[in-house]
């Protein structure tokens, strides 16, 4: 993945080519930083908020990038392209299955009022 994304540089160009692997890097890293976060503050977190969190983040990463590269113009699909015309790997269990549509349908939704509140 990260071959792909010093190849395909996401800063320079982003696009279908490079969109799945911005995603992924950026979950991995919001998953470890939520986790420090909660844990400097001594709270506990369920998977469910992880998910969540890194749903946004990388709706906010590609968001930031999109707009840099294109003028502040950012395609309204973006939102469907992420939360709802994903595909899971089919060796997902049934309960992290749930939890990830559970995480996009949520981040759906979020994501969509920070859009209406930008305007």
């Amino acid at each position: 993945m990260l071959e792909q994304l010093q190849a395909d540089d996401p800063r320079v160009h982003l696009d279908g080519a490079n969109l799945g692997a911005l995603c992924t890097a950026t979950e991995e890293v919001s998953h470890f930083l939520y986790l420090l976060f909660r844990a400097a503050s001594g709270r506990a977190v369920t998977q469910l908020e992880l998910e969540l969190q890194a749903e946004v983040d990388k709706y906010l990463n590609a968001v930031f990038l999109l707009s840099l590269q294109n003028e502040g113009a950012v395609s309204a699909r973006l939102r469907e392209l992420l939360f709802q015309r994903y595909r899971l790997d089919e060796r997902v269990s049934p309960e992290r299955a749930s939890r990830y549509r559970a995480a996009s349908g949520l981040a759906y939704r979020y994501c969509g009022y920070l859009e209406t509140a930008g305007s």
